[in-house]
């Protein structure tokens, strides 16, 4: 009868995919920043150029502040995934532990976690305001 081996993933293999999970999640988060800016500048030339009752312009003017606290937001989520990225390497260089290098992660999830989920509330009232704008001018019109 063979004894079953655990299963040890391979330190190239994991190192690869948590590359290319950071990767992805940077690549995400800068088209989040992507839209969010863009979205900052349309409607603040929008604003600036419109003529229509200070009401329907306030939802615009909503969507502007989130759009713009959205971006923040990701910067600072950038920011973290950098971070993270360092961690890993300090960690390596160093050989720190595998308790120690977990501990420090979930620290860094959970701040992570915490303005992830501020940026993206953020980034839905902007597009809800905007869309709140283009229903009442079109109301109006």
């Amino acid at each position: 009868m063979e004894k079953e081996q655990a299963s040890h993933p391979n330190p190239e293999i994991v190192t690869r995919l948590m590359t290319s999970v950071l990767d992805e999640s940077a690549g995400t988060l800068k088209l989040y920043f992507t839209v969010s800016t863009g979205a900052l500048d349309l409607f603040t030339n929008l604003l600036a150029g419109s003529h229509a009752p200070r009401p329907i312009l306030a939802a615009l003017a909503f969507s502007i502040f989130s759009f713009g606290a959205s971006a923040l937001f990701c910067l600072r989520l950038l920011l973290g995934v950098l971070k993270l990225r360092v961690m890993f390497v300090e960690a390596i260089s160093v050989g720190e532990s595998t308790q120690s290098m977990e501990g420090k992660i979930r620290v860094w999830s959970g701040e992570m976690k915490k303005y992830g989920t501020r940026m993206e509330w953020l980034f839905y009232i902007g597009v809800a305001s905007a869309a709140v704008f283009v229903a009442a001018i079109v109301a109006v019109r």
